[in-house]
């Protein structure tokens, strides 16, 4: 994923080991043309299979946000899902 947008000409910074943005589910700042956006990378690896895409709506595990899944939490611009 990151090679497709170097290759696309976009800056790309890893945020993934910053707190901040950890908190704010975001992986990565992309940059092209003096814009920047956010972006979080989604793992589906059932999603050849199905067709579909899993959405998190909720997360038990997830207690300090009220069981909140990403779908309400992130703050990314942008999803990026890889199988």
């Amino acid at each position: 994923m990151r090679a497709a947008l170097l290759q696309k000409r976009f800056i790309v910074q890893d945020v993934s080991d910053n707190e901040e943005y950890h908190l704010a589910d975001i992986d990565f700042l992309i940059l092209k043309k003096g814009k920047v956006a956010s972006l979080e990378v989604k793992n589906d690896i059932r999603s050849n299979q199905t067709n579909n895409i899993f959405v998190e709506e909720t997360n038990y595990n997830n207690f300090a946000r009220n069981y909140a899944g990403w779908l309400y939490y992130s703050k990314a611009d942008y999803f990026c899902f890889l199988q």
